[in-house]
């Protein structure tokens, strides 16, 4: 699919949004990143995958993640990407958090639990900590 896509032209900055899979997959439009630099755009975002991730800084290539979680196994904070463009060039992708909501996996060691109260506490603490951890950022620079 990359390879039909419109090659860029001009000399302002391009930016191209465009829904693919790396590594290929026939249902979701597989495509490469050497394709897709290739092209001549200045900043690619890839629509698809759910987890963001940086494949290129120049250009920049980058799956920016979906802005909610959309199923228990999506944890982790959820982001977009903003690109500072000065004089026509991307200078500065910043991965910006807007989730509301956040799924995590927590590991509770319940063996040392001598009662009900004893796991309810176990489970409090891990709980809190969760909590607490939950602001340390996203999937990349920022």
């Amino acid at each position: 699919m990359a390879a039909t896509s419109t090659t860029a032209r001009g000399a302002i900055t391009r930016p191209d949004l465009f829904f693919g899979q790396m590594g290929g997959s026939i249902r979701y439009a597989p495509c490469g990143l050497e394709e897709l630099v290739a092209k001549g755009y200045d900043y690619r975002e890839l629509g698809h995958v759910h987890k963001g991730q940086a494949l290129s800084e120049h250009p920049h290539v980058e799956f920016p993640g979906n802005l909610q979680v959309r199923h228990v196994r999506e944890a982790g904070p959820k982001a977009a990407c903003l690109a500072s463009v000065e004089m026509g060039e991307v200078v500065d992708a910043t991965t910006m958090t807007f989730d509301a909501v956040r799924c995590t996996w927590l590991e509770v060691e319940l063996a040392a639990a001598r009662s009900k109260a004893d796991m309810i506490d176990l489970i409090r603490r891990a709980l809190a900590k969760g909590v607490a951890s939950a602001d340390d950022g996203g999937w990349r620079r920022g």
